[in-house]
């Protein structure tokens, strides 16, 4: 069987310094299983910052419940003969558990007589396999359920990692997708997104300024034709290289200034607005004119039909008082009614 249960102690659990959630760079290096005893005591301080107090409270309150069972994978690491095993969902969980257990062998915590047993005997679900990529897959299909489809959402990006990963072990987006209960178009979007952000990430002069917020923002540059086109993106980076370092202005805070110019996925919207316009794209291009200095985008056709329709709702409630030319009043509602056609036809 690829799944077993099985029973250990709190002190065979080791914390996965690796976790997803905790790739606060995102394109760090990955920390290799042999440094993992090392990495115990720094992992269970950035699981400490992921809000645990909670979790060990309720544990203190109630007990270590084993309904939404800790999963872990085999470690080929020992202690005195006694496996380890790396938690692969449930750190948080095992973050709590392993701080109460270290109080109480302190003894500086009072537990319960069956929280006390329960350190030497916690019930975990085992991904029983020596098969790297079936350890993947199986781990990558628990976390999607939880963490990319699921209830309890990773940041984007840290789910975009994941879909890299399966992709880098030769999965294809419809796999990928399947896996984590997301469409293949979909899995195949938030790659490319998460290439781009790399991308970012690794530029020599904008790396340092990039955070997980800017993988949101890049992927709106990516299947809109206007920013494709002007940043010459393959599907796989941006090569215009020019262009690209405008929009990298445009993400990141320049000194002096509170905040960048696109802050949200609304002004990155904007952004590709004036990239349809040849006059403002031409602008952006030079490197001297920022989006904010430029005019006004003029307003789309759903602003346009708010608008209007609030004026015709306007013209019909006017008493005839107030309008004394009735034949006015009648083209004026006319031409409003026209135009509001006119906009939705072409918003079709």
């Amino acid at each position: 069987m690829d799944i077993i249960n099985k029973s250990v102690s709190v002190k065979q659990l080791l914390l996965d310094p690796n976790n997803f959630r905790l790739d606060y760079q995102i394109t760090e290096e990955e920390i290799t299983e042999d440094k993992f005893i090392d990495s115990q005591e720094e992992t269970l301080l950035k699981l400490e910052d992921e809000n645990i107090e909670e979790i060990r409270q309720s544990i203190l309150d109630n007990g270590f419940i084993e309904i939404d069972r800790i999963v872990v994978k085999k470690s080929s690491l020992s202690n005195n003969n006694l496996p380890y095993y790396i938690v692969v969902e449930g750190n948080r969980r095992t973050a709590a558990l392993k701080t109460i257990y270290d109080e109480y062998s302190k003894g500086k915590t009072d537990v319960s007589p069956e929280l006390e047993d329960q350190f030497e005997a916690i019930n975990v679900c085992l991904i029983n396999s020596d098969d790297d990529e079936k350890v993947l897959t199986l781990s990558a299909s628990l976390m999607g359920i939880r963490h990319v489809s699921g209830p309890k959402k990773w940041k984007g990006v840290q789910a975009a990692k994941l879909i890299n990963r399966l992709k880098e072990y030769g999965k294809n987006f419809q796999e990928i997708g399947n896996l984590l209960g997301i469409d293949k178009d979909d899995a195949e979007r938030r790659y490319e997104g998460f290439l781009a952000f790399c991308q970012m990430k690794n530029d020599p002069i904008f790396g340092d300024k990039c955070n997980y917020n800017h993988y949101a923002l890049l992927l709106e540059f990516i299947p809109n034709k206007n920013s494709k086109r002007w940043l010459r993106w393959d599907g796989v980076k941006f090569n215009n290289e020019v262009n690209r370092k405008v929009l990298y202005t445009h993400l990141t805070k320049e000194q002096g200034k509170k905040r960048p110019e696109i802050n949200n996925t609304t002004e990155a919207r904007n952004f590709n607005r004036y990239l349809a316009i040849s006059e403002y794209s031409a602008q952006l291009e030079t490197g001297k004119v920022l989006m904010s200095e430029l005019p006004d985008l003029p307003k789309d056709n759903a602003s346009k039909i708010s608008y209007l329709t609030k004026f015709h709702s306007f013209l019909q409630k006017l008493e005839q008082e107030v309008i004394q030319e009735e034949e006015l009043n009648t083209l004026l509602i006319e031409i409003s009614e026209t135009l509001n056609i006119k906009l939705n036809q072409e918003g079709e």
